[in-house]
């Protein structure tokens, strides 16, 4: 009945859960904007640069580290605190 419909997992699954290119984690908390890591949420921090949320507000990325997120985005801020961050090359 819907012949267009791919016939394997992977492929629905890419249907259905479609990812955009600019998204650093899977649940898109950081995206990468002009080649810089940067924070696509909440009212505070959001379309701030993680190297600025960092230096500035290293309390934020403490909590980040340890909260309800995907072990991926408590990675990413935990490097952060560390001075490392996502390099877009790792990504591609």
């Amino acid at each position: 009945m819907y012949q267009d419909l791919p016939r394997d997992v992977a492929g629905l699954g890419a249907l259905c859960y479609k990812v955009e290119e600019n998204i650093i984690d899977s649940e898109g908390k950081f995206i990468w904007v002009e080649g810089e890591a940067i924070c696509n949420f909440g009212k505070k921090y959001k379309g701030r640069k993680l190297r600025d949320i960092a230096s500035e507000a290293p309390s934020y990325l403490s909590w980040m580290a340890s909260a309800d997120f995907s072990p991926e985005v408590r990675k990413i801020a935990a490097k952060a605190l560390d001075g490392e961050f996502p390099e877009i090359w790792e990504h591609l």
